[in-house]
C-alpha cells in the first residue's frame, strides 16, 4: 500500500521545518514509519575544490538530465505553466527542474514500506515558487499540471499560515540564506509576498478541488506544539481511513 505523503506548504519564515520536524518525531513514537525530510535534502555538495568539485557538478547535471528522460510526460506540462508566467523568465524555467527532481526524489522511496513520507517543502510548495516569479499562470495551465504531478498519489497538504510581518522578521533572524527570500531587504521580500500569499493557497484549494489531495490548515504563529498535535492527530485519522480502521 503507498505511504501518505504529508507536504508543508506556507510562506518562508511560516516554520513549515520546525514543524514537520516535530511531526516526524511524533509520528514515530507512535510507531508509524517515516521518511524525513532531512534525507531528501542530501544533496551532493559542490563546495569541493578543482576535480572533485567538477566531478560533483556533472553528478548534478546527470542527475538533471535522468529526471527529465523519465519523467518526458510530465515535464512539457511544467514547462508550459513555467512559460505562461508573465513577464518571461528563466528563473521558472530553472525551477522546473527542481520540480521535477523532488519528483523523482518521492519516487525512489515510495514503495520502501513507510506509512508517511514528510516533507517540509513538497510539490505544492514547487509549483508555487514556479508561479511567483512574474504573475502566475492561468489555471487551466496549473490543473493539467497538477493532475500530471499526482496522479494517484495519496498527498496530504499542510499550509502553515502566517502573518507576512510574522514571516518577514524570522526570516531576518535566520543565519542560513538558502532561500531567495532570505537574500531580499525586508521590504522586497514583504512586497512580494504579499503579492502572492493567497497563489499558495489557491494553488493548494486546486489540488483538493481535483480530489488530489486532503488538506489541514494551521496557524503559523501559534504554539509549534499545538500545531503539531493537530497535524498528527490529522495524519493519524487518515491513516485509519486507509486501513479501514475508520471513515471520514
Amino acid at each position: 500500500m503507498l505511504p501518505i505523503i504529508v507536504e508543508f506548504t506556507g510562506l518562508p519564515g511560516a516554520g513549515k521545518t520546525t514543524i514537520a520536524r516535530a511531526v516526524i518525531s511524533a509520528l514515530t513514537t507512535k510507531g508509524y514509519e517515516c521518511f524525513p525530510p532531512e534525507t531528501l535534502s542530501n544533496r551532493v555538495t559542490v563546495e569541493q575544490k578543482g576535480l572533485r568539485q567538477l566531478l560533483a557538478k556533472l553528478e548534478v547535471l546527470y542527475h538533471l538530465i535522468f529526471c527529465l528522460v523519465k519523467y518526458h510526460c510530465i515535464v512539457p506540462n511544467a514547462l508550459r505553466y513555467a512559460l505562461q508566467v508573465t513577464p518571461s523568465n528563466l528563473a521558472g524555467l530553472r525551477r522546473v527542474l527542481m520540480l521535477v527532481t523532488r519528483l523523482e526524489l518521492i519516487g525512489t522511496v515510495v514503495n520502501d514500506g513507510h506509512d508517511f513520507l514528510v516533507f517540509d517543502e513538497g510539490l505544492v510548495q514547487n509549483i508555487w515558487s514556479i508561479a511567483i516569479t512574474g504573475n502566475p499562470p492561468p489555471d487551466e495551465y496549473l490543473l493539467r499540471l497538477l493532475k500530471d504531478l499526482l496522479g494517484d498519489r495519496m498527498l496530504t497538504i499542510i499550509l502553515v499560515d502566517v502573518d507576512i510581518d510574522v514571516a518577514v522578521k524570522r526570516m531576518e533572524k535566520r543565519s542560513s540564506k538558502h532561500s531567495r527570500f532570505d537574500r531580499m531587504s525586508p521590504i522586497k521580500a514583504r512586497e512580494l509576498l504579499s503579492k502572492h500569499k493567497k497563489d499558495l493557497e489557491h494553488i493548494s484549494n486546486c489540488a483538493v478541488a481535483l480530489k488530489k489531495a486532503d488538506y489541514l490548515k494551521v496557524e503559523g504563529s501559534r504554539p509549534i506544539e499545538d500545531n503539531v498535535y493537530a497535524v498528527v492527530h490529522f495524519a493519524d485519522r487518515l491513516w485509519r481511513v486507509q486501513k479501514g480502521l475508520d471513515s471520514l
